[in-house]
Order: C-alpha cells, then sequence, then structure tokens
C-alpha cells in the first residue's frame, strides 16, 4: 500500500520487537536451567558467581563486590597529561528571561 500523508508508515506505533532480544533469550535459558524458575536459574548464576569469587577468581570478585557496593565513582577527565576533571553547569529556565 502507498504511504498516505497523516497516517503512520507502523500501524501499531512500534519500531520492533518489545523489550531486548538478548535479555528474553537469557531470561528463557534461565527459566530452563531452573526447571521453568527463572529466580532458581538466578540463583544458579549467583551461586556459581560467588563459587568463583570464593576461590580466588579475580574477576568474580569484582563482579560480586560492585554488585553489592556499586562500582565506585569515576572522574570525566580531558585529553592530555594533566586533564583535572571536566567541570559542567546546568542552568534550569522556566518561563522568559
Amino acid at each position: 500500500m502507498p504511504f498516505q500523508p497523516g497516517q503512520s508508515g507502523e500501524p501499531t506505533g512500534k519500531a520492533g520487537p518489545r523489550g531486548k532480544i538478548l535479555t528474553e533469550a537469557l531470561k528463557r535459558a534461565l527459566a530452563r536451567s531452573g526447571d521453568g524458575d527463572l529466580y532458581a536459574g538466578c540463583n544458579k548464576v549467583a551461586q556459581a558467581a560467588v563459587d568463583a569469587a570464593l576461590a580466588g577468581e579475580q574477576w568474580a570478585i569484582k563482579e560480586v563486590w560492585d554488585r553489592l557496593e556499586g562500582k565506585p565513582a569515576q572522574a570525566i577527565v580531558g585529553g592530555g597529561e594533566d586533564s583535572e576533571p571536566i567541570r559542567t553547569s546546568v542552568r534550569l529556565l522556566f518561563g522568559k528571561d
């Protein structure tokens, strides 16, 4: 059907499938590994990460730590050797000046 002025080319208003494809695939795989229970599958992955951390795996220690404490804040710096953090400011304007 040719394009009609004033009519959307996507009648449902959606450009693609809802959600993230990889996220949905991971959820299905985790549910399968937990005998149909997504949370049981997630618990298996969490336990594997903790087991690896307790065994001294540095990547696992970092992941577990970051999930519990949050990643440390990092300064945004400009280019160059003696760069200082980039300073920003926000000015909110309401109405007319």
